[in-house]
């Protein structure tokens, strides 16, 4: 390690993951750079210009980064973002990188979550930092982004929600983005959807309800929630009488089903 001076042409951008203003560090060093193949890259204290740096020698662009994060003592949610896609522009296996075994972070889904926040708007970046969002709420904003993004923005610039607010209004926006058909927050409207999907979902649950009565014996079942329309209908047939009198029973039965799948369709219910 040498103490030199800047006579180098130093590149000062591609290391430079941090978010916003951040003092990197406490130590009295100058910048720290590398040389990695012809070219000079400062590591830290991009806010700095400084005309002495600390040169540690020839690294390659995976040691480089390792080193970039070690300077750090704390990384928040967005520079971690910044951090593996610059991994990922860099060529290096995000399954190597010590910043995700250090940060404990498990499952695919996880990781891709996090490389999004990146390209987040900063009203949404600047409010999971400082709350400091559980992963568990930044895998569903993730996964549902597209779908809540203008409503979700609108709600930040004109709520300033606490973090319980902003987790109950996440769920909202997720659970009810195909009836909420306006791209910025009214708070009554948000009401207004989700008290008449309630009543709607009441409504829908007495009907199958009825519907299972009405062709018991005969087993009727959903088994997602109505995340789809497909419903399992099943009987004994002990004999050949007994299945026949289950067929012909179904059979007869073709208004009701039609009638239940059209008060779906009808209602958005899948």
């Amino acid at each position: 390690m040498n103490i030199v001076e800047v006579y180098l042409n130093i590149n000062n951008e591609l290391f430079n993951w941090y978010y916003k203003f951040t003092k990197d560090d406490k130590n009295i060093y100058p910048p720290v750079v590398v040389k990695i193949g012809p070219q000079f890259y400062k590591l830290n204290k991009f806010y700095i210009d400084s005309k002495k740096v600390l040169f540690i020698g020839e690294k390659t662009f995976k040691e480089a980064l390792e080193i970039s994060v070690n300077l750090r003592e704390n990384v928040n949610i967005v520079e971690l973002s910044n951090i593996l896609n610059l991994a990922i522009l860099l060529n290096i296996d995000l399954d190597s990188c010590k910043v995700i075994e250090e940060m404990k972070l498990k499952g695919k889904r996880l990781i891709d979550s996090i490389l999004k926040i990146r390209d987040y708007p900063e009203i949404l970046k600047d409010y999971i930092c400082e709350k400091d969002i559980s992963f568990r709420y930044l895998i569903m904003i993730a996964l549902y982004y597209d779908s809540i993004e203008n409503i979700l923005i609108d709600f930040l610039e004109k709520k300033k929600p606490t973090v319980y607010e902003f987790k109950k209004y996440v769920i909202i926006f997720i659970d009810y983005r195909h009836y909420l058909d306006i791209n910025y927050f009214d708070e009554q409207k948000v009401k207004d959807v989700i008290y008449k999907r309630n009543n709607i979902y009441m409504e829908f649950i007495n009907k199958f309800n009825q519907l299972k009565k009405d062709l018991y014996p005969i087993v009727v079942e959903n088994l997602d929630n109505f995340e789809s329309p497909g419903m399992n209908f099943k009987f004994i047939a002990r004999d050949f009488d007994s299945f026949y009198k289950n067929v012909t029973y179904l059979n007869n039965s073709l208004e009701k089903m039609r009638l239940f799948y059209s008060y779906l369709k009808e209602n958005g219910i899948y």
